[in-house]
Order: C-alpha cells, then sequence, then structure tokens
C-alpha cells in the first residue's frame, strides 16, 4: 500500500502556509487542529478557510486591512486552482517526489509572483528571487528605513521600547532579524506599534511575507537537498522576469503540463504502456455495456492487474474493478466494501475517475439504504458536484438520480 499520496493533501497544503507565516503562535488548540486537519483526506474548504483565517487572516488584518485582501484572493484562487488539478488530473504512476517538483513551477510560483507584484507598498522583491544568497528579511528592513525615512537608530531605539531591551540586545536582535532565517518573537510583532509612524504596519506585513518565503525555501531544501533550493530560486528568478501581472495560471494549461510531465517519466513509461495495452484496457471493454459482461474474463483480467508491476499504483482501478465485478453480479454488500477502498486508493491520485467511483459508491449505498455510507462521503459528494452542499445529508431531489443510476449501472438482464 502507499501510505502518501502524490498530491498533498488539502490539510497538509493548510498546514503548511499557516505555519510559513508564523501567526499560530502559542495557541495549542490551534495547533492541534491544524495537524489533525493534516491527516484528513476530505477536501473540506469549509474547515480550510475557518483554519486559514485563524491562523493568518485574522492576525493580518489587525496589521494591514488593505494588504489583507490581496492575501484573501490569492489564497482563495490558489486553493480553486488546487481543488481542479487534483479532481482532473490523474498522478497515479508518480509520487510525492516528483508531483512537488513539478506542481510549484506550475502553480504556486505564477500564483505567488502575481500576489507579490499586486501589492501596492512593496520592497523589490526580485532581490529575493535572485540565485545569489540574498535575506528577504535583510532586504525587508533596508527597504523599509529608506523608504520612510527611519535611521537603524531610530529603529533600534523603538525595537529597545517595544521589547523593553537595552541598546546593545536591541542591535543584537536586529542582527538577528538580518541573518537568521526566522523572526524572533513574530507573534510579538503583531502589536508592535511605532508612535507617529504609522508605516509600521507595511515593515511588519513584509517582515511576515519575507519570513514566510524563507520557510519555503526551507522546506525545499529539507525536501529535495540544499542544491535543489537553488534551483527553485533561479526558477523562481525565471519566472519574476517572465510573467507580468495579468498573467494567471490557467488550470487547464496545468493540467496538460501535469499530465505531459507525469507520463513521460522515463523508467515508467514502457510498464505503464505494458500495464494500459494488457490489462486497463481490456477490463474497460469487459465493463462498457453491463449486458455483456463476462464474468470469467473479468476475473481473470483483475487477477492479472494485481500481479502487474505497477498494480501498488493502481489499486484505486483494481478495486473499482472489483467493485464493479460483484455488483454485476449480485453481490452488491461485497462490492460497496471494494468501492470504499476504491475511492480511499482514488483520492488526491486519479483525476476525474475519483468523481465516476464516488458516484457508483454511492448509487449502492443508496441502493441499499446504507444513510451511514452515505454520510460519510457527503462532503467529497458536494466538492465533485453531486451534492449542493445546502445542508448536512443530500436532499430528496439529489438522491433520485442515484436511484435511477443503478439499473443503468449495475443491471444485467
Amino acid at each position: 500500500m502507499i501510505n502518501e499520496t502524490p498530491y498533498p493533501l488539502l490539510g497538509e497544503a493548510v498546514h503548511f502556509v499557516s505555519h510559513a507565516f508564523g501567526l499560530v503562535g502559542d495557541d495549542e488548540h490551534l495547533s492541534q487542529r491544524l495537524n489533525g486537519f493534516a491527516h484528513e483526506s476530505d477536501f473540506n474548504l469549509a474547515t480550510a478557510n475557518t483554519l486559514i483565517d485563524e491562523a493568518l487572516l485574522i492576525p493580518l488584518r489587525r496589521i494591514d486591512a488593505a494588504a489583507l485582501n490581496h492575501v484573501e484572493n490569492w489564497l482563495t484562487q490558489l486553493l480553486a486552482d488546487y481543488k481542479t488539478i487534483v479532481l482532473t488530473v490523474p498522478a497515479d504512476v508518480a509520487d510525492r517526489t516528483t508531483v512537488l517538483r513539478i506542481l510549484p513551477y506550475e502553480l504556486f510560483i505564477p500564483s505567488t509572483v502575481i500576489f507579490l507584484n499586486q501589492l501596492p507598498v512593496s520592497p523589490n522583491v526580485s532581490r529575493w528571487f535572485e540565485p545569489i544568497d540574498t535575506c528577504p528579511i535583510e532586504e525587508v528592513l533596508s527597504w523599509w528605513m529608506e523608504s520612510f525615512g527611519v535611521s537603524e537608530s531610530e529603529l533600534l531605539d523603538f525595537i529597545g521600547q517595544h521589547y523593553l531591551i537595552d541598546e546593545s540586545a536591541s542591535r543584537d536582535l536586529l542582527v538577528c532579524w538580518k541573518t537568521d532565517a526566522t523572526l524572533l518573537d513574530i507573534s510579538s510583532l503583531l502589536e508592535f506599534k511605532m508612535s507617529g509612524k504609522p508605516e509600521i504596519r507595511h515593515l511588519v506585513f513584509w517582515l511576515i511575507l519575507a519570513k514566510a518565503w524563507q520557510y519555503t525555501l526551507q522546506s525545499v531544501a529539507k525536501r529535495f537537498g540544499y542544491e535543489a533550493s537553488w534551483t527553485f530560486t533561479e526558477i523562481v528568478h525565471a519566472v519574476y522576469r517572465e510573467h507580468l501581472a495579468e498573467f494567471r495560471p490557467k488550470p487547464a494549461a496545468i493540467r496538460a503540463t501535469l499530465m505531459k510531465e507525469i507520463k513521460d517519466l522515463d523508467e515508467l513509461v514502457y510498464l505503464r504502456n505494458a500495464l494500459k495495452k494488457h490489462c486497463l484496457r481490456p477490463l474497460r471493454q469487459i465493463f462498457i455495456e453491463a449486458a455483456s459482461f463476462d464474468e470469467k474474463r473479468a476475473r481473470a483480467t483483475l487477477t492479472k492487474i494485481e500481479t502487474d508491476a505497477l498494480s501498488p499504483n493502481f489499486l484505486y482501478f483494481v478495486e473499482h474493478g472489483w467493485g464493479r465485478y460483484y455488483a454485476l453480479c449480485g453481490d452488491y454488500e461485497e462490492a460497496l466494501t471494494h468501492y470504499q477502498k476504491a475511492f480511499e486508493h482514488a483520492v488526491y491520485r486519479a483525476g476525474r475517475l475519483t468523481r465516476q467511483i464516488l458516484k457508483e459508491l454511492l448509487v449502492l449505498a443508496v441502493f441499499l439504504d446504507d444513510s451511514a455510507i452515505i454520510k460519510h462521503y457527503y462532503r467529497w459528494g458536494c466538492v465533485m458536484g453531486l451534492f449542493s452542499g445546502l445542508g448536512d445529508t443530500p436532499e430528496v431531489s439529489e438522491i433520485k438520480p442515484l436511484q435511477k443510476a443503478f439499473t443503468k449501472l449495475f443491471f444485467v438482464n
């Protein structure tokens, strides 16, 4: 069994963004909720938005409400595009590392560049993306002091007054900000006020963005190695130079690139083509028309798929096949069990087929009048457009089409 899905879970993405900005602070309850959500397989946008609001947007609102709108728009669009990709682009033969090498360049980097370019008051962020050893936090401090006429001695005095420390300790803290990978006591920055200088909100806001960018670079280095973080920076630099503010990543174009890259994985091309030719296509042909269902051929083909070298990557397809097999044989309880396994393996992996698996699963659950199963998969059904999401359970009008679909899908004359 493959434990790590190719696409990161929505909860993992929310966890990353929240901790990148570093505004969670010492709120233990919020941290526990973020950690718990990171392990949930549901694509629960309602919970995602709630946690992002508490962990990021509410604290930022206290700093710069105008800039907050740009942050909120950026994250909303980013999650919407990510949802489109996860629910439409199959990543069956790819592992997490492969996807994380592709997706940032096709979605995260362009979206982030657009976001930074749209901010009205900003430093020269292109310096952050130079393929040289620069510190975004130091860049922000230098920009702010120059832009708003604040000398280093004035900043040191303010730091000392705020933290109740002497000049030497203030200078040490400023050096840490300039040279270290993180800001010290960032939650305290939310209360940072400068008498007579409302521009302090710009400083705090950009220090937080700089910290988030450095956290991202650290994460790339931790996952792929230090050299990979330099490559990452070089690509960001190229994207920043090439893309104008009006550019927006198009999910359709992103899907096309991901599909091409995933399919062209050198070590898997031959195996994938063999699996398609000898296993997947014959199985699809067997199940095209329920009336022509060949039980013997279906069982033989499914057994063959289970022994294929790529079978761990296609467990969703195998379980889906067994689900349809048992349903067409009239063993609906056994079929439902396999459909549940199929969906478990399909999420964040199977692209468009995930919706078809869920629809057939729900058709069986409705036929068996299994309200617990329907409730369990209700949220995914809403995400995939099978239910409206207006209540906690499907409307009667939403159940009827599933009832009618049973005969067409599973009944053999």
